[in-house]
């Protein structure tokens, strides 16, 4: 049998042999030959591979950056929009010298720049405080202040409400816009909002929804695609841009297209003052329906609803934009609020009074529920918590099923409550105070859905509340009813005054530069 020699280059270590030269271009660090295990095979290929990992990697120095080409000859958008492919010391300090040294324009300056639309001052700051809806109370004498405070309440409504001028110069901007709008889009606009479902106050916006056919969404398909998909956006803030273009033609509107997860563009008419929010749509929103069908079974919804949003409008505890409750919520609230205590107001109807319910609905929402861990259900009506939740998920149809499901079981409200509660308690878990403590109200239309998600001032508006039941008590017990032999007309006494502090020159002047358009 012959013996072959057997080359030693084949024996000798991997990292003392000839090494690939390509890799002689790249920084390397100096490793020493690894040991030999002689025992153990596996520890020797572990230590060669370790060895060869260090030599092939390349190593990022930390010092200072190599030169970079001038600003100039690289597009700052680019550079400063960008996000960077690796997170190295180097593109880091690269970033900053850039961004210091180039002034990159505002994302919305120019065309983008919002529109000049200012919201109505209610503060006094050294005015005097106005009662302006005691002139439709007329000149006789309350017997009490409970009569007093509903003649208040009913005496408001009238006052904010649109007249007949304000909303025949609505109509003229609605076909105004219609026309402009058909010029290069075609579909019907549609009325949404407070001025479709009933709720509208004198310098509500106008809100506008131009309808569009999704022809994937059809009435016959059983799995119809998302209306909030990728592609119907893009779609959306397609008409959206032409919209906003052919309203720009005109001098009368500063418009504004919004470049968020859902589109909608915004616009000021320069003549009245007027807000117009502007969206697509494939149908009007679930909540129009049920605001109209609330309303429809308690007329005394918008006397109330126009009493506490005036109570938090005018302390800067209203809107989404103030991180607080929306009129859509406050509208559903004050739903559940009624339903609850079906049968109990039954003296308010033509002749009842609105003031009993206000007192209990300031009084149950200020001090009585906690909403910063309670949820507000209009339908079903009720509250509900971790502990009821747990307890309607813990029923023996439930514990005792074997073949259903769980979600098969509970009802779909009751689903929907516990995903809303175990949102907070994970929020809370995250150490998310503003989101854990943020008002719970469930959509009846999406029982998933938060409607108060915007509203992150809980524990604020619910001060607000308990303050104005603390000061409308007071002012009614102190209340001594005016004679009309005193000859102070111009000094009648009011208790809604005691939680409606405002300055209405603002809004008589808004109110007037509405007028002014229609008669010109």
């Amino acid at each position: 049998m012959r013996l072959r020699l057997i080359n030693r280059s084949l024996l000798s270590s991997p990292i003392s042999c000839c090494r690939r030269n390509f890799h002689h271009a790249f920084l390397r660090a100096k490793t020493t030959d690894p040991a030999i295990f002689e025992n153990s095979l596996e520890k020797t290929l572990e230590e060669h591979r370790s060895a060869n990992r260090q030599s092939l990697i390349r190593k990022v120095l930390v010092g200072p950056a190599p030169p970079t080409p001038e600003p100039s000859t690289v597009p700052s958008e680019r550079l400063v929009e960008e996000p960077p492919k690796l997170k190295s010391t180097h593109q880091t300090s690269t970033r900053k010298r850039i961004t210091a040294t180039q002034k990159t324009p505002a994302r919305h300056s120019g065309d983008r720049k919002s529109p000049a639309y200012r919201n109505i001052q209610w503060k006094t700051r050294g005015k005097p405080e106005q009662c302006p809806w005691l002139d439709h109370i007329g000149p006789k004498t309350c017997s009490g202040g409970i009569s007093q405070l509903d003649g208040e309440i009913r005496a408001l409504d009238k006052y904010m409400t649109p007249t007949t001028e304000e909303s025949e110069v609505m109509r003229q901007i609605v076909s105004e816009v219609t026309e402009i709008m058909n010029k290069s889009v075609r579909g019907p606009l549609q009325i949404t909002g407070s001025r479709r479902t009933g709720f509208q106050l004198s310098h509500s916006n106008l809100n506008l929804m131009l309808q569009v056919t999704d022809p994937a969404r059809s009435p016959s398909s059983i799995r119809q695609p998302s209306a909030a998909r990728l592609k119907n956006l893009r779609h959306y803030r397609k008409l959206l841009l032409t919209v906003t273009h052919a309203l720009k033609q005109h001098p009368d509107y500063a418009v504004q297209i919004d470049q968020g997860s859902k589109p909608c563009s915004e616009a000021i008419h320069r003549p009245t003052g007027v807000h117009l929010h502007l969206n697509c749509g494939e149908e009007l929103p679930a909540y129009v329906e049920y605001t109209q069908d609330f309303l429809a079974e308690y007329p005394s919804l918008r006397p109330l609803y126009i009493t506490t949003r005036l109570i938090l409008e005018t302390q800067g505890l209203f809107g989404p934009a103030r991180s607080s409750i929306d009129s859509v919520t406050l509208q559903i609230l004050l739903a559940a609020f009624l339903k609850l205590n079906h049968g109990r107001f039954q003296r308010i109807s033509a002749s009842g009074s609105y003031a009993e319910p206000l007192l209990t609905f300031l009084r149950t929402f200020g001090s009585e529920v906690d909403l910063k861990t309670t949820g507000v259900a209009v339908d079903p009506p009720g509250f509900f918590d971790a502990d009821s939740v747990k307890a309607a998920t813990s029923t023996p149809a439930v514990a005792h099923a074997e073949h259903d499901s769980e979600d098969n079981i509970l009802p779909a409200y009751i689903r929907g409550q516990r995903a809303l509660i175990t949102a907070k308690r994970n929020a809370a878990i995250q150490g998310n105070k503003a989101l854990a403590a943020r008002l719970c109200v469930q959509d009846p239309a999406n029982y998933l859905r938060d409607l108060g998600g915007s509203c992150t001032r809980t524990v604020e508006v619910q001060t607000a509340f308990a303050n104005a039941y603390a000061r409308l008590k007071a002012a009614l017990d102190a209340w001594v009813p005016s004679s009309p032999d005193d000859g102070n007309e111009h000094l009648r006494p009011s208790i809604l005054s005691y939680v409606v502090r405002a300055n209405f020159e603002d809004f008589e002047a808004r109110r007037a530069k509405i007028v002014s358009r229609g008669t010109n």
